[in-house]
């Protein structure tokens, strides 16, 4: 039988440990319980995986703080920089009472052909050509995380 080199030996060793070929007994310890039938594993997404509602989010979010806090404020409570300049202020999207009967078709065109669409605020600017329509629905998205539900509040029924 020819020799071996050395290095080539603890290449494959490495290898072998590494893969977990070598000592491998058919069971997982981690997964096992005391009698030794193997249980099945867990489902664990990979870490730094998004999920498209993630992502929606985050978007929406980093457009929301560039196009819409100055005059929203940062956390939708009306309170951005260009709000005191504004009559009527612009609504305060931290607001359950006046957010939540508003269905997102509402926000998105809002925010898509500005105030004056829905007879509202003529200072709110149409976004449309601006912004695209994923964009405007990341933005609704992120405005529906800024509600804050007053516990006495109690929505109307439909």
């Amino acid at each position: 039988m020819p020799r071996s080199s050395p290095t080539l030996v603890i290449i494959i060793l490495v290898f072998l440990l590494e893969s977990g070929l070598m000592f491998s007994t058919g069971m997982d310890p981690a997964y096992s319980d005391t009698s030794g039938v193997v249980s099945r594993k867990k489902f664990v997404l990979p870490p730094n995986n998004e999920t498209g509602l993630a992502r929606n989010l985050k978007n929406g979010k980093a457009l929301y703080h560039y196009y819409c806090a100055t005059c929203h404020g940062e956390t939708g409570n009306s309170d951005g920089f260009n709000s005191y300049s504004l009559t009527p202020p612009p609504p305060k999207l931290s607001d359950g009472r006046f957010m939540i009967p508003l269905s997102d078709t509402t926000i998105k065109r809002v925010i898509k052909e500005g105030g004056a669409s829905l007879s509202l605020s003529p200072h709110m600017p149409s976004w449309d050509g601006v912004l695209t329509d994923q964009n405007i629905a990341d933005i609704t998205c992120f405005v529906r995380t800024l509600v804050v539900v007053n516990p006495t509040f109690v929505q109307p029924s439909l």
